[in-house]
């Protein structure tokens, strides 16, 4: 697999919240650092280049560098925030209060487990075989 720019930005790309977020991405990446690329269009060999599992990628959004440095989670949006002129000033004071860091992490944990349910609620597309709330 090869990619141009110096990050991939691997997403679910059946999560509607997902596709907006990395349209956020996008606009917070003036200068193209990130090539987007979902998930599911990876290869078996893909994973093995990269180091990551399907599993891994349903889970989390990643950031794999081009030197192989991977960022998962909240840490794969921190390394997209640093990108951006006073981003990295946040994420700095972030790291830096373990308390916030902690929270950082706990809160991209419960969006990413309910992210289907949040996709539903703003009305965008929902990840196959998710299920109404009456259901």
């Amino acid at each position: 697999m090869s990619y141009t720019r110096p990050h991939l930005l691997i997403y679910d790309g059946d999560c509607g919240l997902c596709q907006l977020a990395v349209s956020r991405a996008a606009w917070i990446d003036k200068e193209a650092l990130f090539t987007p690329q979902p998930w599911q269009s990876l290869t078996t060999a893909d994973f093995a280049y990269l180091g990551l599992t399907p599993e891994d990628c349903a889970q989390a959004v990643q950031v794999v560098k081009s030197d192989g440095q991977i960022f998962s989670g909240a840490a794969a949006i921190n390394h997209i925030l640093c990108q951006r002129r006073g981003g990295r000033m946040i994420v700095s004071l972030i790291e830096k209060i373990p308390l916030l860091s902690a929270l950082e992490v706990y809160l991209y944990r419960l969006v990413a487990r309910n992210r289907r349910a949040i996709s539903a609620l703003l009305g965008l597309r929902t990840c196959p075989g998710y299920r109404d709330w009456g259901n």
